[in-house]
Order: structure tokens, then sequence, then C-alpha cells
């Protein structure tokens, strides 16, 4: 006997489907309901019967409980299906559930959380219940000028329409925005290409495209925004695009600017709602009985164990992070970077050699003396993709971008082979460096505004010019408050 289903667990249902691996918190703001507490005691009835999933993400700040991140099981693709009166192949085909899409996804589960938390805050912008019309993610249109021999490409990480409803108002209120969350991992001329193919797409299809939001980390950033996106567009001697360029704290507070302005002027010219829907009358469905006999529609090839113990914590990234920019790093020198001890960094690289996303380098391949077995490290391909994936690039564009390297011998990867022709160099500065000046840093504490501060390892960046005599490479030290 099968136990029926609120319709507004339904709606909860196909918000996941939509969004999979958001938070509660995220659907708690996406659903539109005045009150956060519904949202998660259905997600837990949900849970518990079977209709969603769900993984540890990471925390914000690397401390504290780790969000739940829900996704939607074969059980319940199939009742939402059964809802749409759609094929369930077809339906999983539609949201990107379809075989590797749901791992695809959770490899790139910093950038995808990224983009979920830019919607969230555009949620809170406008005033009255909010309804998500429309989600892509990522954005692509694809174009094509007179003096392209081939068409182009135009893509942002994602694209959204959203409506406010007011009870004293009878017309929604719309907004149609491409989304890009910017986390301060590239440089901002990296975005250039991005930007240019966005004001071509807009002079190919003389339509205006919605406003561009851009959430970044800084004032300064902010800064080098505007001036990027004023250069494109007068290279180009095209209209500047409709941007609203922001911090991440204070997204939506300047509400007279051209882009929270167009809001309003959206209402008749918004795009057809995303066919997923449910309505909002009260009803109840019969879940199908979790003992049956239907394949699996979504064609996931990870168990749920295997999934939760999928996501990285805020300590393996920072790992997987500095040995995926700094190839052959020593066991010691890392925990000198890091600010840890030979105990902490023992469990993280024994963690991420269980995972196969690192690996020791073998005698076999160094003949360098002084050096104990499996003292150097670097990451496998596998693990390269996942950084790749983390920082929300491509392989290629996160070698070119971010120097990652390694992969191991039979499958090369970025500068790896000049690294290890030149490994005494290589070992030998890093070696150096890092541990007189982490270790100093570390140790040194000044007192600035009379919060305590103390010195910790920004970034380091290896020159491929110091084969060529030039200065090995540079490092900067910032100052963290309350360390």
């Amino acid at each position: 006997m099968t136990r029926a289903i609120a319709r507004a667990d339904v709606r909860l249902l196909a918000l996941v489907a939509r969004l999979p691996f958001a938070s509660t918190r995220h659907l708690a703001v996406l659903s539109g309901e005045l009150a956060s507490a519904g949202v998660y005691r259905r997600a837990a009835r949900l849970l518990e019967r079977g209709l969603l999933g769900c993984v540890a993400g990471p925390s914000a700040s690397g401390v504290g409980r780790s969000p739940r991140l829900l996704y939607p099981t074969d059980s319940g693709l199939r009742l939402l299906a059964s809802e749409a009166e759609v094929d369930p192949v077809v339906l999983a085909r539609e949201l990107g559930l379809r075989r590797a899409g749901l791992p695809r996804r959770l490899a790139g589960l910093p950038a995808l959380l990224a983009s979920y938390e830019l919607l969230t805050r555009l949620a809170v912008v406008g005033s009255g219940a909010v309804n998500l019309r429309v989600w892509e993610q990522p954005w692509r249109r694809t174009y094509r000028l007179a003096r392209h021999r081939r068409p182009q490409v135009a893509r942002v990480p994602a694209s959204t329409e959203l409506t406010w409803t007011r009870p004293e108002i009878e017309q929604a209120v719309c907004g149609r925005f491409l989304l890009i969350p910017d986390t301060g991992g590239l440089s901002i001329p990296s975005f250039r290409v991005q930007i240019g193919r966005l004001v071509d797409l807009q002079r190919a299809t003389g339509e205006r495209l919605p406003v561009l939001v851009v959430a970044t980390t800084s004032v300064a950033r902010v800064q080098a925004w505007t001036t990027l996106l004023e250069q494109v567009s007068r290279a180009r001697g095209r209209p500047p695009l409709q941007v609203n360029v922001t911090t991440w704290a204070t997204i939506g507070q300047d509400r007279q600017s051209s882009g929270w302005s167009t809001m309003h002027a959206c209402v008749e010219e918004s795009s057809p709602a995303t066919w997923l829907t449910i309505d909002g009358t009260v009803d109840v469905r019969t879940a199908p009985d979790s003992s049956d006999r239907h394949p699996p529609t979504i064609g996931i090839r990870l168990t749920a164990s295997a999934l939760a113990e999928t996501p990285l914590n805020f300590p393996e990234r920072a790992v997987l992070d500095l040995v995926g920019r700094h190839p052959f790093l020593p066991t010691a020198v890392l925990g000198d970077a890091l600010g840890r001890d030979a105990r902490w960094v023992a469990r993280r690289r024994k963690a991420l050699l269980d995972r196969g996303l690192l690996r020791l380098v073998t005698h076999a391949e160094i003949h360098r003396p002084g050096l104990a077995a499996g003292d150097l490290m670097e990451l496998t391909p596998a693990g390269l993709r996942t950084l790749a994936a983390h920082l929300g690039l491509s392989m290629a564009s996160a070698v070119a971008h971010h120097g990652l390297a390694g992969g191991g011998p039979e499958s090369p990867i970025g500068t790896r082979r000049i690294l290890l022709a030149h490994l005494d160099h290589t070992v030998g500065g890093r070696r150096g460096l890092w541990c007189a000046g982490a270790r100093g840093a570390c140790a040194t504490r000044r007192c600035v505004g009379g919060v305590a501060q103390r010195g910790r390892l920004r970034s380091w960046a290896l020159e491929a010019r110091r084969i060529r005599g030039i200065p090995s490479g540079r490092t900067r030290i910032r100052l963290l408050p309350g360390v």
C-alpha cells in the first residue's frame, strides 16, 4: 500500500530536479514560500520516501555543519514524469540527468553552487513570492557574423528568469538575467573573449540581451570588470551590454541601476515558462512503489554511498589545489605552506590517494638522492579534472590560466615534463622559499586595527623562464584576521 504525496511535495521535487545538488537553504528561498521550515520538513519526507537523495556538501567557510545537497532519484523522476505525462527517459534527457549527468555536475560542485548562490541572492532582490520560470545552466547561443567563417558560441555559466508576485498587484514582475559568478579564481582579462562574444551575439540578433549580472569578490574587481566591459564595447563599436557588476555582499542594494530597473520592463516580454511546472492547487498523488520492477531511468552508475563520498571537504580541496598547481611538492613543504603538522597532512594525503586523485612519484621516475620513498606528490589525471571542474573551467583553460600540471608518466599534463627535467630546481626552489617564507609568516603576528593577524602564504608562481636564468618565482603573503 503506497502512501499519498502532497502537491507541495511534488512542487519541491520538481524544483530539485531543475536544480540538482542545491542545498535546502537555496530551495527554501526559491520555493517562494514565506516559511522556510515547511520546505525543510517536505525535503525530509521526500528523503525518507526515497524520492530524493542527498550528498554532504562543503560548508561555506570550511568549518561547521555540512549542508545537504539534494538530487532526484529514479523513483522521484518517474513520479515527475507521470505528473507531466511524458516518458521518464525524455524527462531525464531534458533535465540533463541521463547517465553521467549527475556525476558530471557533482565534479564541478563549487562552480555549480556559486551559480545557485547568485540565483538565490537575485531571488530576494524583488518583493513578493518568487517563482523560477526559466533556468539554463550553462546558457549557450550560436550566432554568425559576416567576418566569421564558422558559427560562434556565446556562453555564460547560467541564465534565469524570475517573477515576483505580490497580493496587492495583479500582474507579476519579471526579470531576465545572465549570471557570471566570479569567485576570484581567474584574472579579469581572461573574460575578454566571453564578453566580446556576448556583444557580438547582441549585434547579430539585433535584440537586447538579458541583464548580465556579475557577482565578484571585492570592490577592486568590480572596477576591473567595469573597465573590461567598457573596453570590449568600445573596441567593437557597439552599444554596451546591460550589466550590473557588484560584490557578493551588496547584490541588489543599488535598486536604481540599469540592471535592476529593467525588471519592471520585462513583464510583457517574458520567456515561456519551463515546461516542468506544478500548479499550486492542493491535491495528493500516489508515489510509485519503491519495490516496483521498473528499470532506472536516470542511469546513474554510482550508488548513493559512492555519491556521498565524492565531494571534497575544505582541507582536501586545499591540498588538491596546492598540489595541482605545484606538482612534485614534498610532503614536508605542503605542511609548511598550509601551516599544518605532519599528521594533518598525512590524513589528507591518504584520503586523496584512496580516491585516486593523488599519486606519489616513484624512484623509477626520478634519480635524485636525499628523497624518501613517496616523498613527492602530484595529481592524477582524475585529480586534475576534478580540480579544473572545481574551478569551473575546462582542463585546457585550467592549465593555461592556473598552470595545472601532473598526471603521471603515462598521461603527462601541462608542464610536467619540463618540471621533471629540472627537478632539482623545482623541488629546491619551493623548499627553500616556502620553508623560510611560510614558517616566518605564520610565526609573525601583528596587530592591525586592534585585530590580531598572522601572515599566510597567498600564492606562489614558478616561472617557466627560470630555465633561461631568470629568478625562480614570486610569492605573496597576506594577513588574515583572527588566525
